[in-house]
């Protein structure tokens, strides 16, 4: 378009020089006045149609720019809805995923829900199993009990008849001894064998009035074992049953939760379809404008080819009209002249008029060309922007089948929720049930605490002389090892007096040997002054040595005696720790089976209870005294052996010195008589 309106404004200025060179012209040729007027109204003409070429090329400008506006927002108005596209797209994904999850959870809790109500199932039909055959049991065990009851109900009459048939036929035969006055001595055979069958029958009572009595025992032992049985039952039943109720209120309080999780996914999901039938409200009223901007857009784009069809009928009618004024060679020359460049001669100027009129139709060609183009262009815009509304279209049909989906599936949420209502009440039946059989239980119970009481009283009664026979085995021990504890002290004082006196013996006989040092030193000394023999001295200084050298072997032998004695002392005491030790383990084993001895009765009176503290309280205060007293001893074994470290550390020092210091003395004396000798010889 640039290049159009540029050629044309070369075209208009060019047109304005030749009518300026045509004026200047008139002024020097008048005598073609005729021609000129006849060109002149050609120019005119000419000047016209461009006047009415610059008023379509302004018009034609006005409509790109309006072109380029349009093609502007069209394209704001596609990038709006490509992201608008997106949006949706991210926002139905969203939906699609958060469907998706909704649909696995739903999975998920329907199966939970299925396998739980198996489970629940099969535990109730073990239960009903169990406590049927329980029950059969139970039964059988009393028939049984019954049958025997019966059996000895039996042999109770059986012998009650013989007993009256031989009492009878007793009552018989003293008739007949009435009757039939037999001799004394017959008579009295026949009453002593009468008074033994007497007897015999009344040990046979007596047999029977005990077999009554055991068959008794036997059924009340066997009565216990089955209150026994049945209690133990009973408890089973009831922890069964809490342990069920449990569960039932556990699985009420998820069913309530999963119920009001449902609720508020539901809620959500009325939310999003509000919001959706918002969006989707927007986006039609969008697309509306669109297309009443498409149809103004079509409408443009008609008229402009419109207009481009008048201008090719415009340029046609130009090019045929130029082909007509060939042979006319004055308007050629004018036109040469007029299209001319430069300011020459109207003689000597002669240009081709068909180069100009070639351009200006190749022009208009190029132009056509642009428009043709644009048109295209335009049309390729608006078949995309027919393709994004028939996707927005799609997707919008996507949504709205995505929305019914969603409805089916709250649909289906109503239906399962109440199911899970329904699932509810059952469960508060079988609740019901449960309290009720419960409450049986509870009968039932009351009636064997009584047999309870008895047989736990008589369960404490046992557990309470085994309590005293422990607290008294535990006595006994702690008074043995109280002994031993005594005796080892009695030991330990024992060494620690020999040692004293070892000690002292030590010490006086290193006073002896120091006192006999400085003796032999002065004697020496006087017979070094005296000039005396060398090895006189020489000789006692050995002796000396060999004295103190035995004597310190001996105190060595005494102080490892020693040192041995004090180990087996140390060991004896770990030994004794041990034994406590093993003491602390029993009181700590006694005072669990206390503690499980106190649970399983659960009815015993304070008085028990206070009295198992005391003796608890007594067995601590006694462990802790044989613990105060073995840290005692351990203190004083400390301490003893502190001093023999002491000792072993300082005597042996005091012998290496003593030693060293006579060994000084000697090698002195030894120098003093060397020096002597050599003076007395140079003497």
């Amino acid at each position: 378009m640039q290049l159009r309106r540029e050629v044309l404004e070369k075209q208009i200025v060019e047109l304005k020089q030749n009518s300026q060179q045509v004026s200047q012209n008139k002024q020097h040729e008048q005598p073609r006045d005729s021609k000129n007027e006849d060109k002149q109204s050609e120019i005119k003409t000419l000047l016209i149609n461009n006047c009415g070429l610059q008023n379509q090329i302004k018009q034609e400008q006005l409509n790109q720019q309006q072109l380029k506006t349009q093609i502007a927002n069209l394209q704001n108005d596609i990038i709006l809805y490509q992201q608008q596209k997106t949006q949706i797209e991210q926002q139905l994904g969203q939906q699609q995923k958060y469907n998706q999850e909704l649909l696995m959870q739903m999975e998920e809790l329907t199966q939970n829900n299925l396998d739980q109500q198996e489970q629940q199932a099969n535990e109730w039909q073990s239960q009903y199993s169990m406590l049927t055959q329980k029950q059969n049991q139970s039964d059988q065990n009393l028939n049984q009990a019954l049958q025997m009851n019966k059996e000895l109900g039996v042999r109770v009459l059986e012998l009650e008849q013989k007993l009256e048939e031989e009492i009878d036929r007793n009552q018989q035969l003293v008739e007949e001894s009435k009757k039939y006055s037999i001799d004394s001595k017959q008579k009295e055979v026949e009453i002593g064998q009468f008074k033994s069958q007497i007897q015999m029958l009344a040990q046979q009572l007596n047999n029977l009035e005990k077999e009554k009595s055991d068959l008794k025992a036997i059924q009340q032992n066997g009565y216990v074992q089955e209150i026994q049985e049945y209690q133990n039952q009973t408890r089973h039943l009831e922890q069964e049953n809490q342990v069920l109720q449990e569960k039932l209120r556990l699985h009420s309080n998820t069913c309530i939760q999963e119920i009001q999780k449902y609720q508020l996914k539901i809620q959500q999901y009325e939310n999003e379809s509000k919001e959706n039938q918002n969006n989707q409200r927007q986006l039609n009223d969008r697309l509306q404008e669109t297309l009443k901007n498409l149809e103004q857009i079509q409408q443009q784009l008609h008229e402009e080819q419109f207009k481009s069809q008048q201008l090719m009928k415009q340029l046609s009618s130009l090019s045929e009209n130029k082909s007509s004024s060939q042979p006319n060679q004055d308007f050629m020359d004018l036109f040469d002249v007029q299209q001319s460049p430069r300011g020459q001669q109207i003689g000597t100027v002669q240009l081709p008029e068909t180069s100009q009129s070639e351009e200006q139709i190749s022009v208009l060609s190029q132009q056509l060309h642009l428009l043709q183009l644009q048109i295209k262009q335009q049309n390729w815009s608006l078949e995309e922007k027919d393709i994004i509304i028939n996707e927005i279209n799609q997707q919008k049909s996507q949504i709205e089948n995505s929305w019914n989906k969603s409805k089916e599936e709250i649909k289906k949420l109503e239906g399962e929720i109440f199911d899970l209502k329904q699932e509810l009440q059952s469960l508060d039946q079988l609740i019901k049930d449960i309290n009720h059989y419960q409450q049986k239980i509870s009968n039932q119970q009351q009636i064997i605490q009584s047999l309870q009481k008895q047989i736990e009283d008589l369960q404490k009664e046992s557990q309470e002389q085994e309590y005293k026979l422990t607290i008294q085995q535990q006595s006994e021990k702690q008074l043995v090892n109280k002994e031993l504890l005594q005796q080892k002290d009695e030991e330990i004082l024992k060494l620690q007096e020999e040692m004293k006196n070892i000690y002292q013996k030590v010490e006086q006989r290193m006073n002896k040997s120091v006192i006999s040092n400085g003796s032999k030193r002065s004697q020496n000394i006087v017979k070094f002054e005296q000039f005396e023999d060398l090895d006189e001295n020489d000789v006692s200084v050995e002796s000396m040595d060999e004295e103190q050298i035995l004597e310190k072997f001996q105190l060595q032998k005494v102080l490892k005696e020693n040192n041995d004695k004090i180990i087996l002392n140390q060991q004896e005491l770990k030994q004794k720790e041990q034994e406590i030790l093993d003491l602390k383990e029993e009181v700590s084993r006694l005072k669990g089976q206390q503690y499980n001895q106190f649970l399983n009765r659960q009815g015993a009176g304070h008085k028990n209870e206070e009295n198992n503290k005391e003796m608890m309280q007594k067995q601590q205060n006694e462990i802790l005294d044989l613990q105060k007293e073995v840290e005692i001893q351990n203190q004083m074994i400390q301490q003893l052996l502190d001093e023999k470290k002491y000792q072993f550390i300082f005597q042996p020092r005091l012998l290496e010195e003593i030693i060293q210091t006579q060994q000084n003395n000697n090698q002195s004396i030894k120098e003093h008589s060397q020096f002597n000798e050599i003076n007395d010889w140079f003497n």
